[in-house]
């Protein structure tokens, strides 16, 4: 009988019955140990499971032994080792995965107009999020520390717009390179961490003009998608008290620990605070905290918003759906402006991977400034419904590897249009589909799953309808329909 020997060397992953060859005695005895008996073995050698020796740890090269018959099963063969190739392969990732989500980094940015009650809710946040178990790092606001010593915003503002485009951008860099060093402090400790930005770098907008704020952006060499949507995992806006709490608006301000006088009038606050919010609208994750209720509750809401963006649990607010006639983003951001409110539209790619973890992208319409996100779920055991617990920037390698796992696996891509806009304190996204069906969805964080929600009334209401429990409205089962078309 003629034998045909088809040689593999390491780093293949198999778990066939091999002829193996030790690389040293030591292996060869440890070998010994696990192998079965040879058909007409070589000197020195033996037959054991490959995954042996990739367990031990030796220097490895095999022989996979086969009867000399037609080429489909030798093509049968080196299937079976692609087959088991991908299943570790995806095993390992999956280690991986868990690695980096040990280590990732949360930047959180609260902000907001004055006498918001920033600095008391970064205390609060911080002093939660340890005694559950998380390093939280303090991103000192750049603006205070300058200010703190010597520097002076009038010294710039008597040089006309030049010289507030050189403060802003000075001022960029500050916070940029104060949060890149608390970044790689946070990454050294290997602990899950937490970044709390006070102000971030979008604030320069709401003190520029439009013309002033792009040369800022050249000057940082930055796009705006860049200093927004890639730096930071969440932004917390908490609204001004001169905005629904009047009574509690004081012109005297407590900075690091150092009490200062602030300048805002009531309604110069309402005004700064109102572009503050503009400034970051078309975050991913942008939540305005009004001042409903009491201080106390306006501290727990900030915190609930944290606590949903890096995985902890939480209580109350809600994503709400609501399905809308049909409108293009162009009709809604037109019916908007007639209104006064500006929008941003984006287009959106969700791809899901398996049945708890789905990518996405983001981009602007002329698909810059692209943002790619990797979200993961687990299952509510009492309502049987999956929930989003944890959402991270990826880059777009990793983007591009989990898009070619899905569409092997024959999940499909589903694409859509993102308008964004804030209408009173509420931040409001209107998903417009084109297919596999028209129809237009408006998302928005309600503090309960029975509080009511305020339609903008540029929107089409007539036939509205809350669909947040109804099934056929999620992605994955809008993926399904679209594949069902194809």
């Amino acid at each position: 009988m003629a034998w045909r020997t088809v040689r593999v060397a390491r780093p293949l992953i198999a778990t066939l019955p091999v002829v193996g060859l030790a690389s040293n005695a030591e292996n060869r005895r440890f070998a010994a140990s696990q192998a079965v008996p040879a058909a007409s073995p070589k000197d020195g050698a033996f037959v054991a499971p490959l995954s042996v020796f990739l367990r031990r740890g030796a220097p490895v090269a095999c022989e996979v032994r086969g009867q000399a018959t037609q080429e489909h099963d030798y093509m049968d063969i080196i299937a079976s080792l692609q087959r088991e190739n991908a299943r570790l392969k995806a095993h390992s990732d999956d280690l991986e995965d868990r690695l980096k989500e040990k280590a990732h980094i949360y930047r959180i940015v609260i902000t907001g107009g004055p006498c918001a009650g920033k600095t008391t809710a970064m205390t609060s946040i911080r002093s939660r999020l340890e005694k559950v178990g998380w390093r939280v790092f303090i991103v000192p606001e750049a603006a205070t520390l300058l200010f703190h010593n010597g520097a002076r915003f009038h010294d710039f503002l008597a040089q006309g717009e030049p010289g507030v485009i050189h403060f802003q951008t000075q001022l960029a860099s500050l916070q940029m390179k104060l949060e890149d060093t608390m970044y790689d402090m946070a990454m050294s400790t290997g602990e899950k961490s937490v970044l709390l930005c006070d102000r971030g770098t979008m604030d320069g907008k709401a003190y520029c003009s439009p013309p002033a704020w792009a040369l800022v952006l050249d000057g940082l060499g930055q796009s705006e998608s860049q200093l927004r949507d890639r730096r930071y995992d969440c932004v917390v806006h908490l609204v001004t008290a001169a905005q629904g709490a009047e009574e509690f608006y004081t012109l005297t301000q407590a900075e690091g620990g150092v009490a200062t006088a602030r300048t805002e009038t009531p309604e110069e606050a309402k005004a700064q605070d109102e572009r503050t919010s503009q400034a970051w609208i078309g975050h991913e994750h942008l939540y305005i905290i009004d001042n409903t209720k009491n201080f106390r509750h306006k501290l727990e809401r900030a915190l609930d918003r944290v606590c949903k963006n890096i995985g902890e649990g939480v209580t109350g607010h809600m994503l709400r759906k609501i399905a809308l006639p049909h409108m293009t983003s162009e009709e809604i951001a037109l019916a908007a402006a007639k209104n006064g409110v500006t929008c941003r539209v984006f287009l959106c790619a969700t791809t899901y991977v398996n049945p708890t973890t789905r990518i996405r992208m983001r981009s602007n319409p002329d698909h810059h400034g692209t943002s790619f996100y990797l979200q993961t779920f687990r299952e509510d055991p009492v309502k049987k419904r999956f929930r989003r617990a944890r959402e991270k920037l990826i880059d777009s390698r990793e983007y591009m590897l989990r898009l070619k796992e899905a569409h092997a696996t024959d999940n499909r891509t589903v694409e859509k249009e993102l308008v964004c806009f804030q209408w009173g304190d509420c931040v409001y996204e209107v998903n417009v589909f084109t297919w596999p069906e028209k129809a237009c969805i408006l998302e928005v964080e309600a503090e309960s799953h029975d509080a009511p929600i305020a339609i903008p009334p540029f929107l089409r209401s007539e036939d509205a309808r809350e669909v947040t429990t109804d099934k056929k409205y999620e992605t994955q089962a809008i993926a399904t329909r679209a594949i069902m078309l194809e």
